[in-house]
């Protein structure tokens, strides 16, 4: 049986819908770190935009649509810094996301946000949530490889949503 990061580095090679993609990557990430919501987020820095192009729940969080990037705790530490962002608690959440409520009537509690980069350049983010206190260091351990692999999905998504 074929280990779940080297069954992502085939996919991405071989497959053209970034649907089935982030699909492998959402699988790679519950097997590899574990999440009850995952979203994929593109970043156009250009025009301060951000895309959800991607997400484990769409009645609650939709593909499609497009933000003007505001100065947000993330968008400071992640697409501008390019670091991985982690939210352990509640109250940590609230400082993060404008839509905590949403996130707490979920059940949801702690929260991740880890940069897909490219030549310096940070192309969006992979967004892992789950209860309070289950994200830690050692389970993001290999959540940068992870991101790696996608860098070149994440570039050929954006060309295509933005030219």
């Amino acid at each position: 049986m074929q280990d779940p990061i080297t069954k992502l580095i085939r996919i991405v090679a071989e497959e053209s819908d970034q649907e089935k993609v982030y699909s492998c990557a959402e699988d790679v990430l519950q097997s590899q770190i574990g999440h009850r919501l995952f979203t994929v987020l593109l970043y156009e820095p250009s025009y301060k935009l951000v895309s959800r192009c991607y997400s484990s729940d769409p009645e609650h969080f939709p593909v499609g649509g497009n933000k003007i990037l505001g100065e947000t705790l993330w968008g400071r530490e992640v697409l501008k810094g390019g670091k991985t962002l982690m939210s352990r608690n509640r109250e940590e959440l609230k400082m993060v996301y404008p839509d905590y409520s949403l996130l707490f009537s979920l059940g949801l509690g702690s929260a991740v946000n880890i940069p897909v980069k490219s030549g310096g350049r940070t192309l969006g983010m992979l967004n892992l949530l789950h209860d309070e206190y289950f994200y830690t260091r050692e389970k993001l351990k290999d959540a940068d490889l992870i991101a790696g692999l996608l860098a070149g999905t994440f570039s050929q998504v954006s060309e295509a949503m933005y030219a």
